[in-house]
């Protein structure tokens, strides 16, 4: 099965974290949070850090998260799925951070699936170049911002979530629920092509995220257009 990692930087947007997470978790997945912080030192007059103990990263709004440290993100694989919350001063300390920059390039090059919302799209993936010709939306404040990186991407404003290929982008903590529908969506749809036809594969993903969003919500309107 396809594993989940997040990427928790400080200051990330509380909702769009772990809104994504809760959906993933109840449709069978079990997401990583993984630290976008500088490991501890084991001794401070040291140099040795240490890279395998669990770190707590606050949110913008003082939620702390106990997440993974950074060198577990290194075991991704190409069918597993790294998702990118918004939030700021979170979405900039993500931009930041180099050699996250590295794995979202590779995990781009080799068509991993990977999900952004709220800023996270404007000031990660487009600076990277992985938005170029795609469709995509971001946050409303964020879309001159991407829209002005070349070669451009197509903004779809008015669409809550936007999948484009193997990039998933959306809005913010108002459609934080729609985008983990989004990547639970595709990463069923990926798990039931191995064992079906492409269209029977399909079928059974829109039927298992369609049951689980009307035993959440209670709602019949379903975000995705399939």
């Amino acid at each position: 099965m396809a594993r989940v990692f997040i990427a928790i930087a400080p200051g990330f947007e509380d909702i769009e974290a772990l809104y994504p997470s809760d959906i993933l978790s109840r449709g069978g997945y079990s997401p990583c949070h993984i630290a976008i912080v500088d490991p501890k030192p084991v001794d401070p007059k040291s140099n040795v850090h240490d890279h395998s103990s669990p770190l707590a990263v606050e949110a913008s709004h003082g939620t702390v998260l106990r997440c993974a440290p950074f060198d577990e993100l290194k075991t991704m694989g190409a069918d597993d799925v790294l998702v990118l919350p918004g939030g700021i001063p979170g979405s900039d300390n993500l931009a930041q951070h180099t050699e996250l920059s590295d794995i979202v390039l590779a995990h781009n090059q080799q068509k991993g699936l990977i999900g952004a919302i709220c800023a996270a799209p404007a000031r990660v993936l487009a600076p990277l170049g992985i938005l170029a010709h795609t469709s995509c939306v971001c946050h409303p404040e964020f879309m001159a911002e991407l829209s002005g990186h070349e070669p451009t991407a197509t903004l779809v404003p008015h669409a809550s979530v936007v999948m484009f290929d193997n990039i998933i982008t959306s809005k913010g903590i108002g459609t934080a629920q729609d985008f983990g529908i989004a990547l639970l969506y595709q990463l069923l749809k990926k798990e039931y092509t191995k064992e079906n036809k492409q269209e029977e594969g399909q079928r059974k993903a829109q039927e298992r995220v369609k049951t689980l969003w009307n035993s959440m919500l209670q709602r019949a309107d379903f975000p995705l257009e399939f």
